[in-house]
């Protein structure tokens, strides 16, 4: 059993399960340190372990459990006890995100702008999180058929992870801006955003977990888009980056 006393040890377990891509052991431990946690009270990390199971279970399909563990981090939010941090707006974007991709409540994208408030309080205007932030609204946009704004949105985080020099974001929004225009029949626009995603993840340097990580999530977008030289190659460095880790 793993000794948990603050975030920074679950994620630092969570990370040593991602290296190796033990996607079943990372939600066994997130279970039981859930489990755990609740029967001690730690409200605080408990929230941690919601927010890392919102992502785990939306990945892997599980809608049911997302919108559990969801609304349980709402309830706890909404208690007002938790002060306001990146952590907590982080919170409401991971809920936000995973309701709105596991079901067709429209009041779910108003959670972002809870997090919108404590960034406007806590961050300056060109702080490379609202690349996250803008990239996250938009997927949620997107998930509601709200095309046109979620174009908007993923245009205004590609600006600024651009900006701000964050090159897997770049990629990630851009392969997302590729697929919205392939399932809106512009192929020319699909292509132009394949090429900056692939552009930005050869301008990349620092090819650790983080790089990984978008090699991957770029590829299997380019794969269903019909790249399938880009998507070999990424998935290429990121078998290399977790074999070595």
């Amino acid at each position: 059993m793993h000794e948990i006393k603050s975030s920074r040890d679950i994620t630092k377990v969570l990370d040593e399960f991602y290296k190796k891509e033990d996607v079943a052991g990372a939600g066994e431990f997130l279970e039981s340190c859930l489990k755990r946690l609740r029967e001690e009270k730690n409200t605080a990390l408990e929230l941690t372990v919601l927010s890392e199971l919102m992502g785990f279970y939306r990945r892997n399909g599980n809608g049911t459990a997302a919108r559990e563990v969801c609304l349980r981090g709402i309830e706890l939010l909404e208690k007002g006890s938790v002060p306001d941090s990146l952590s907590k707006a982080a919170i409401w974007i991971n809920a936000a995100t995973t309701l709105c991709s596991c079901r067709s409540v429209d009041e779910d994208i108003e959670y972002f702008e809870r997090a919108r408030e404590i960034y406007l309080r806590l961050l300056r205007a060109n702080d490379p999180l609202w690349a996250s932030y803008y990239n996250n609204l938009a997927t949620a946009l997107e998930s509601k058929k709200r095309l046109a704004e979620a174009r908007d949105n993923y245009l205004k985080a590609l600006e600024i992870a651009s900006r701000t020099y964050q090159p897997c974001s770049v990629a990630v929004t851009a392969v997302n801006l590729a697929c919205l225009a392939s399932k809106a029949g512009d192929e020319g626009e699909a292509d132009k955003y394949v090429g900056t995603a692939w552009d930005a993840l050869e301008r990349e340097r620092d090819r650790g977990e983080k790089y990984a990580f978008a090699c991957r999530k770029c590829a299997e977008a380019m794969d269903l888009l019909g790249y399938f030289y880009y998507a070999a190659r990424l998935n290429e460095r990121a078998d290399k980056i977790y074999e070595g880790a």
